[in-house]
């Protein structure tokens, strides 16, 4: 069976399910290694060396200028991630983003944080999977 372009991200958006035996999932496949080539590079760079930022504009298609995310940082869907204006993300955060992840104006995340986005099968957990997306909001009284 012929799937069209984004037919997962479909999926996704709807909470799956998804199978990893399906063509359809190549292109998820095809993006997470993206993803994990473009942490990998930024990952390492010494800290103070800003070029970093470089990977991880192309990791999320679009410039940082408004977001700064402190390294080592692990995302694994670039393309499921959306940020509103100045977010800050500490080091060592993990994002399991292929059920979408979005940060709201203003989110700061705390070092270690980790944010998972897909579950798997209980029967069938290493070729099913489901999805849930998260908004990560601003806590009022954070100014």
């Amino acid at each position: 069976m012929e799937y069209r372009k984004g037919y997962v991200y479909e999926l996704m958006d709807k909470g799956g399910p998804t199978d990893i035996r399906e063509p359809y999932f190549r292109e998820a496949v095809e993006e997470m290694m993206r993803s994990r080539t473009l942490c990998a590079k930024a990952n390492a760079k010494m800290p103070d060396d800003t070029s970093y930022v470089a990977d991880l504009e192309e990791l999320f298609g679009r410039k940082l200028n408004d977001v700064r995310i402190l390294t080592p940082f692990i995302c694994d869907f670039g393309n499921r991630v959306k940020f509103g204006k100045n977010v800050f993300i500490n080091h060592s955060a993990i994002l399991s983003a292929s059920g979408g992840i979005e940060f709201e104006e203003g989110v700061s995340i705390a070092p270690g944080c980790r944010i998972a986005t897909i579950n798997h099968d209980f029967n069938e957990r290493h070729t099913k999977y489901t999805y849930g997306k998260v908004l990560v909001k601003r806590t009022h009284g954070s100014e």
